[in-house]
């Protein structure tokens, strides 16, 4: 029986696929803004659920109770596919490519922006802090092709956790404009630990703010185990910024 977790990728991946037929404008703002262009009920396996479990029943109870299994699936798959598209996923899972760009301050770089294709920002000095042409196909992979070319764009300080946490926090914001929901599900991705001699040595205010922003992006306890490896005592609430 599908899961609820398969129901929200594959309607996600129809839904691309129908707009790129031209079938669904781009520019919906829900899921139930669909109906108005094609019929969802068939989106991501709901039709063979249905099938599947609604089978002849005996009784009244009986055929609600089988209703009540395949409703269980398809509202929490929707309601997640229906935030999903409020988040931008649509455009972002159409974008060939992403820059982040952090604008330039007094005390260094702000935090980071991105943008999709060719957009950029058009008003006062910006620095651009990482890049990725995106690839077309399995989300999963998509996402950690993303991660590969933003470390890729970072790798002469690959090993500095406070160069390294800016990867991170961009990796983050980059997500969050694809459409995805922060901290990302261990489906979509997840954090690579680091040993403790992959790392240069830091001050703890660093390591603090390397760990906050993986507990932002990849969840807390993504956070814990890169802690342990590094025998660094977590301080709480995360900062991320040093101190």
């Amino acid at each position: 029986m599908i899961t609820v977790q398969e129901m929200i990728d594959r309607t996600k991946a129809e839904i691309v696929q129908d707009v790129r037929a031209g079938l669904v404008p781009a520019a919906i703002d829900s899921f139930f803004e669909i109906y108005k262009y094609v019929d969802p009920n068939c989106y991501g396996g709901a039709e063979e659920l249905f099938h599947q479990i609604v089978t002849a029943s005996q009784t009244d109870a009986e055929q609600q109770k089988k209703l009540d299994i395949v409703y269980g699936i398809m509202k929490p798959a929707r309601e997640a596919v229906d935030a999903w598209i409020k988040r931008g996923g649509i455009a972002g899972a159409l974008a060939e490519r992403l820059t982040i760009w952090r604008p330039k301050t007094v005390s260094g770089l702000g935090a980071p922006v991105a943008y999709l294709g060719d957009e950029h920002p058009t008003e006062g000095d910006w620095h651009q802090s990482a890049k990725a042409d995106l690839i077309d196909g399995n989300a999963h992979f998509r996402l950690h092709q993303m991660g590969r070319d933003f470390l890729i764009y970072s790798m002469y300080h690959v090993r500095e956790p406070f160069y390294l946490s800016l990867a991170v926090e961009n990796f983050g914001t980059a997500c969050q404009k694809l459409g995805y929901k922060l901290p990302l599900a261990e489906s979509e991705a997840a954090w690579r630990v680091y040993a403790k001699n992959e790392l240069e040595p830091a001050p703890p205010s660093e390591l603090q703010m390397l760990l906050g922003q993986i507990s932002k992006v990849f969840g807390p306890s993504a956070a814990r185990d890169q802690a342990s490896e590094l025998d660094f005592k977590l301080t709480f609430p995360f900062s991320n910024e040093p101190n």
